[in-house]
């Protein structure tokens, strides 16, 4: 998907998260920001990451800019079902499952469960590292 036909659709398709994530972007004025391939980036910090739309918020060292970014794409491709499948699952991932994968893993003596192995996260992932012209 070309970086162009992602920004388009992120403000027609992806409408509705691109205007929340540009209220939050609004909201935290003061924070330091970047562009990154026609994306927003606010740094929040020492806190994790979201994205929203064409607005991707990052932590403190911008290391999540990339897999931001992957999100930001599935956003370009599923609209406004991006805040009704992949937002819930992330998000359910970020605060409860991935603490009891990772806490289960620890206790069988499994290997360390990876925080990209859930599904939305690895495509995230995937789509963050592609090359986009």
């Amino acid at each position: 998907m070309k970086k162009i036909l992602i920004i388009l659709s992120n403000l027609t398709w992806g409408i509705v998260q691109t205007l929340i994530g540009l209220l939050c972007c609004i909201t935290l004025f003061w924070r330091p920001k970047r562009f990154y391939r026609g994306t927003v980036v606010t740094n929040l910090g020492g806190w994790s990451g979201f994205s929203l739309g064409n607005f991707l918020f990052v932590n403190g060292d911008w290391t999540l800019t990339k897999h931001e970014y992957g999100h930001s794409i599935q956003s370009a491709m599923l609209g406004i079902f991006y805040l009704l499948i992949i937002l819930p699952c992330s998000m359910w991932w970020y605060w409860f499952g991935y603490d009891r994968a990772y806490k289960k893993a620890k206790e069988s003596g499994l290997p360390r469960v990876r925080y990209e192995e859930y599904w939305c996260e690895a495509w995230a992932e995937k789509l963050g590292e592609t090359d986009i012209k």
